[in-house]
């Protein structure tokens, strides 16, 4: 057994930070106090369980507690493809939660205050960033394509594993340069700052 005085002392700061961090993922979904709590929990059973004749605390709690954090995660992401299990009647009320679709909302929303005092160039970039075409998804597929067959080729390529549509996608089929989109970029940026004031 290990003294539950001294390790508080040694880990308390390290728990602390740790809940802290954790609890500004989105993914794990929980409030830093029950975070901190679950650490403090933890490093009482390692103080209970500690093998006699050990040495090495700092190790053994330190392992006990990443294992911890990753379980919390897991039980999280099952927690979230498992959803909850409602009469058919019902599911029609309930109401869907989306946090890519409300930031979307929020994106779309922030194009229309400022749309009327962008360019032309950047009302298309924008446009095409919140709702791609059917050129464009094509045009990212091909490229796709071409990066995945470079790979099967050995040859070192990135964006093979995930299909996505990219800044460098709309720059093609917008037929721009590089130094054109952050001029777009800096002119959005100043429009959102002007908006706001």
């Amino acid at each position: 057994m290990y003294d539950i005085g001294v390790a508080l002392r040694r880990f308390k700061a390290l728990i602390r930070w740790t809940a802290w961090k954790a609890s500004q993922n989105q993914a794990l979904r929980m409030a830093f106090e029950d975070i901190e709590a679950e650490g403090f929990l933890t490093l009482v059973e390692c103080c209970r369980e500690f093998p006699e004749g050990q040495t090495r605390f700092a190790r053994y709690f330190k392992r006990s507690w990443y294992n911890r954090l990753k379980d919390l995660y897991r039980k999280q992401r099952f927690l979230k493809n498992q959803g909850i299990e409602v009469e058919l009647d019902q599911a029609l009320g309930i109401p869907e939660y989306n946090d890519e679709a409300e930031l979307f909302e929020r994106m779309k929303s922030r194009y229309q205050e400022i749309c009327p005092l962008l360019s032309s160039d950047a009302r298309r970039l924008l446009e095409l960033l919140l709702e791609p075409t059917q050129e464009l998804a094509e045009y990212a597929y091909r490229d796709f394509c071409r990066r995945n067959k470079l790979h099967s080729l050995g040859q070192r390529v990135t964006g093979h594993k995930r299909f996505r549509i990219k800044l460098r996608h709309i720059k093609g089929i917008l037929g721009m340069s590089s130094s054109n989109i952050r001029k777009i970029a800096k002119e959005v940026q100043t429009t959102r700052r002007l908006r706001r004031k």
